[in-house]
């Protein structure tokens, strides 16, 4: 999906201007939501209890980012002292990362637990669990349009500023209308597309306007920056321009 909306954006000059626009105001909201986290059903209520009964020794397999595959786990053993002995590389992109428990999801929250230090999401392990911890380059938004250097930027924390973004893609040129900055999301044949400017960047908080891998970020250019590139492709050089007069007697 996001190779596609890169084709059609790159043949794109003009912000979109349909229907299904929001504003400012509904990316805050968005944004707020988006801060509570991927998980909003509670963790079943034995998750973080040790086990009183005595578990026979088992292990917890590790898969992904990590240097160990398989830990011991008896049933006291807890989700952040597996994670360190597993080495979880700096960049990984807790995000995207997650703990199987008889083949399903549990609702812990990664990020929460080793960036944020949230207990909560501390549970105790049992053997057969599974862990896997996803790469950095897992999850991504793409800033292009008028900035300095397009390029696919990681989110490994589920978001990050629109801000932050802008500033990883070189900050938007002198080319670039900052009256027509856009953020595309969602699926192809419907999206959803936030129109913002440079005032809302620069005036709200960084955690007021956030994006989530798949984004697209879209920084529409002035229309003096397309008559600079015809005349760039036209004409390749300002001889090219000078012998374009002297053939023309109408030129002043």
């Amino acid at each position: 999906m996001l190779i596609c909306m890169i084709f059609f954006m790159g043949s794109c000059t003009s912000p979109y201007l349909g229907r299904n626009v929001c504003g400012a105001d509904e990316f805050v909201l968005d944004s707020y939501s988006i801060r509570e986290g991927k998980f909003q059903e509670e963790l079943p209520p034995d998750a973080l209890q040790e086990c009183q009964d005595i578990y026979e020794e088992g292990e917890v397999t590790l898969v992904g980012e990590v240097e160990i595959s398989h830990l011991p786990a008896n049933g006291k053993t807890r989700l952040y002292d597996v994670l360190a002995k597993a080495k979880v590389p700096a960049d990984a992109n807790l995000y995207h990362s997650y703990v199987l428990r008889d083949d399903k999801h549990m609702p812990v929250d990664l990020y929460k637990l080793l960036k944020l230090g949230d207990m909560s999401h501390n549970i105790v392990m049992r053997p057969s669990d599974k862990i896997y911890i996803a790469p950095s380059t897992s999850g991504q938004v793409m800033v292009m349009g008028e900035v300095v250097c397009e390029r696919l930027v990681n989110v490994p924390n589920g978001y990050i500023s629109l801000r932050e973004a802008i500033a990883l893609a070189g900050g938007i040129p002198f080319t670039g209308d900052r009256s027509y900055i856009q953020v595309i999301r969602g699926s192809l044949e419907c999206p959803k597309v936030y129109s913002l400017n440079w005032d809302h960047i620069i005036c709200l908080p960084n955690d007021s306007l956030l994006l989530i891998p798949g984004d697209l970020v879209y920084v529409a250019s002035k229309p003096i920056t397309e008559w600079h590139r015809f005349i760039s492709q036209t004409i390749p050089s300002f001889g090219g321009i000078e012998r374009v007069k002297k053939s023309c007697p109408a030129c002043p």
